[in-house]
Parts: C-alpha cells; sequence; structure tokens
C-alpha cells in the first residue's frame, strides 16, 4: 500500500499493513458519526521506504496497542490528538503505542492532549525523536528519549509534506474517482474512430455413414439387376406375341 485512509469504529484495526508513504487514522466514520473510536488499534504497521512519512492518529483511542516501524533515513511527522477537530472528541490516542526507528530515521512526536501518548514507547536503534513541547511545557507524559523542542514552523526532521490522501478532507470523496480520458486511433491513422462490426459464423456439423459392400452383396445386386431386366424383356416378348396372334 502507497498510503492509508482509514476511517470509523475499529477500521484498519487488529491489521497487519505494508506502508510506502503516509497513514492516516480518524476515529469518526463520515457515513456513520456515531458509530467511532479504536480506529488503527492493535494492529503492526511497517513502512518500507526511506522516504517522508506522515502519520496522523485523531479520535479516543486510536492507534492504541500499535506498532509502527520506520526504515533507515525516513523523517517522520507523528501527530496523535484524541480531540481533533470533526471526531467529536475522546481520549487517550496513541496510548500504549510502540515505535521503533531503523538507524538514522528521524521521528517527530506530536501529542496534542493530556491523555495522549500515555504508555507510548519509542525504541530508537539508531534514530532519533524529538517531541514537540510547543504550548506544552507543563506536559507530564513526554517520552523520556525524545529531544524536547519547541515548533515555530521548523521541524528539526526537515520539511515533511504529507502526500495526497482521497477521502481526507473531501466527504464525498469525490477526490477518488479519476477522470478517465479514452482516445482510440484507427488502424489506419485517421482521426475517424475504427468501424466496428459483429461477424457471426456458424457452424454446420455433418454426419457421414459409410457403408462397405462386400463382393458377396454386389454379386446379389448384379443378380437382381439381370432378373430384372430378364422379367421386362419376357413381358414385351408377350405383348409382342399378342398383337401377332390378334392381326393372324
Amino acid at each position: 500500500v502507497e498510503s492509508l485512509l482509514c476511517r470509523g469504529l475499529l477500521a484498519c484495526s487488529d491489521s497487519q499493513v505494508i506502508l510506502e508513504q503516509d497513514l492516516y487514522c480518524n476515529a469518526t466514520s463520515e457515513s456513520n458519526p456515531s458509530s467511532s473510536g479504536s480506529t488503527c488499534s492493535d494492529s503492526t504497521f511497517t513502512f518500507v521506504v526511506n522516504d517522508t512519512h506522515v502519520v496522523d492518529c485523531l479520535g479516543d483511542f486510536v492507534c492504541e496497542n500499535s506498532n509502527f516501524s520506520f526504515n533507515q533515513n525516513s523523517a517522520i511527522s507523528f501527530e496523535c490528538d484524541s480531540e481533533a477537530p470533526g471526531t467529536g472528541g475522546g481520549q487517550g490516542a496513541c496510548n500504549n503505542a510502540t515505535i521503533n526507528l531503523a538507524p538514522g530515521a528521524c521521528f517527530e512526536l506530536n501529542c496534542i492532549q493530556d491523555d495522549d501518548c500515555i504508555g507510548l514507547v519509542v525504541n530508537l536503534f539508531g534514530g532519533k525523536c524529538y517531541f514537540n513541547m510547543f504550548n506544552q511545557e507543563n506536559r507530564p507524559n513526554f517520552v523520556d528519549v525524545c529531544d524536547k523542542f519547541n515548533s515555530t514552523g521548523l521541524s528539526p526532521c526537515g520539511p515533511i509534506t504529507p502526500q495526497e490522501i482521497c477521502c481526507r478532507d473531501d466527504p464525498s470523496c469525490a477526490s477518488c474517482c479519476v477522470d478517465i480520458n479514452i482516445t482510440t486511433t484507427s488502424a489506419n491513422g485517421s482521426g475517424f474512430p475504427p468501424t466496428s462490426s459483429t461477424s457471426t459464423t456458424s457452424t454446420t456439423s455433418t454426419t457421414t455413414t459409410t457403408t462397405t459392400i462386400y463382393p458377396r452383396n454386389r454379386r446379389n445386386r448384379r443378380n437382381r439387376r439381370e432378373h430384372r431386366r430378364n422379367r421386362r424383356q419376357n413381358r414385351r416378348n408377350r405383348r409382342q406375341h399378342a398383337r401377332q396372334y390378334r392381326y393372324s
């Protein structure tokens, strides 16, 4: 999967997903807002490309108890917000989640609410982690292995731009439908479309019966022909004899 969008109650939960780009998890479904929560929970997400990645865990218990692994030299923006706009509010995004960083990976963690990221663990494995403390200097649950920084628009991991994901900010999901333009060129290269013709082929099944005539049958047939000739000749002789007798 290149990028993945998961919305609604238990969407993408209990899953194992391999990703190349971004992950967007929102607790609230567009089609059924009353059914929400625990999106992307109890799952394993593995990012296999050493590129920039954006992970958003928004809403009630989103990304809880899930594992996230990132490739070497990746730059990651990871945001947890249980009360993000449009989610209906909740508690505990990213709680008890586990982050695994390959060597050279740079991880920027943004935990927005005080009850987000509780119990979250970051395994550096040669990577670096930065914890955004902007307007949250008194946060009680920052991650110890992450260096604190105050974001003023500059990311310690460099610019990280999220990939456009259809349906993310478009409730109608119209952006998921790509217009398809089909150009047809005729075989002779003219600008006119080729003529469509339908050919129907009828198949006639013929059964041939072959009869083998053996020599005995040939002789019998010849004898019958001779017998018929003799009878005809006898009839002619009798008629001729009768005429002669009548005129004598």
